[in-house]
């Protein structure tokens, strides 16, 4: 007997492989498959941090494209630190000219993988829901903990979602939209749910529209696959290890190749070899695991990435 419905995916037939560059925008769900790509031996990158709304998501894209620049005069000083309305917190110093390299320096490098052969680009949208800043009109991305007062917050309707994604569908870049499985209880359990199915509205008509994007279903496999409080960490809002992990296993199997998925094995063997701490870092037998280390490495790019 099966005690759950399974969510249909059909295999992509066009596969991601480890020569390709993977960018990832949105919400934390995205740094968790940053995260997954990378142990895996992906060059994979999720810049500005977990961004959650559409014209977040659609402003970090612009500011890579165009490979633009973040000056002190962006930066806002607040709690001992200097902060961006269009970063992280993760970003934020104490010293502004650190935090501003940080920032362009990270911009530089997306655009290095955006302009790469063949990219691959994930964006995992988190909500619908936006804030304004009441000095500006802008849209922020992470409001730094500052005071809710300062802010107007409102729904963004479907229609305006699928315009303010336009621009990056319009790239020769592969685009695969996900809708992040966390759950924003703080805005309310109906509340999220309106704020999930706009997302998904219009995630379905831009798909419809644009020959280079797709949907992957990461929602829905959490909701209904995983419709069990195990698979959620103790804020009963976002997905535990196992969970993340089940998704990924989904992924793979749309997305990578048998061979791929041989890559991601080995890789994984060889950092886990690479982890290991011994007692005596100087000896003859650890200097000669490292030797073999860098030889596996050698093996595994030629094998994989050439």
């Amino acid at each position: 007997m099966n005690f759950r419905t399974e969510v249909q995916i059909e295999k992509s037939p066009t596969k991601i492989n480890h020569n390709q560059k993977i960018l990832l925008l949105g919400s934390c769900f995205a740094q968790n498959m940053q995260v997954k790509f990378a142990e895996g031996g992906f060059e994979a990158m999720h810049p500005f941090g977990a961004i959650y709304n559409p014209y977040s998501v659609s402003n970090s894209f612009k500011l890579i494209k165009e490979c633009s620049k973040i000056n002190a005069e962006d930066l806002f000083f607040q709690k001992g630190l200097w902060n961006s309305y269009s970063f992280h917190s993760s970003y934020s110093n104490a010293d502004k000219d650190i935090a501003l390299g940080q920032m362009n320096n990270t911009i530089g490098t997306a655009n290095e993988i955006l302009n790469s052969t063949n990219p691959v680009i994930i964006i995992t949208l988190g909500t619908s829901w936006v804030y304004e800043l009441n000095e500006t009109g802008n849209i922020v991305a992470n409001c730094h903990h500052s005071l809710a007062s300062d802010f107007t917050r409102r729904f963004m309707d479907v229609e305006e979602i699928i315009n303010i994604l336009r621009p990056i569908c319009e790239t020769s870049a592969r685009i695969i939209f996900t809708v992040s499985p966390v759950r924003h209880l703080k805005d309310g359990a109906h509340e999220n749910q309106l704020s999930k199915s706009r997302l998904l509205l219009a995630v379905d008509k831009l798909i419809s529209e644009y020959d280079n994007c797709e949907y992957f279903p990461s929602y829905e496999i959490m909701l209904d696959e995983l419709r069990d409080y195990r698979f959620f960490a103790d804020d009963m809002a976002h997905p535990t290890a196992l969970a993340v992990n089940y998704i990924w296993q989904r992924f793979s199997d749309t997305y990578f190749s048998d061979k791929t998925i041989d890559g991601i094995k080995e890789y994984e063997k060889i950092i886990k070899t690479e982890k290991h701490r011994p007692s005596n870092p100087n000896s003859e037998q650890y200097l000669s695991l490292l030797e073999k280390i860098k030889r596996d490495k050698e093996n595994w790019i030629i094998k994989y990435k050439k």
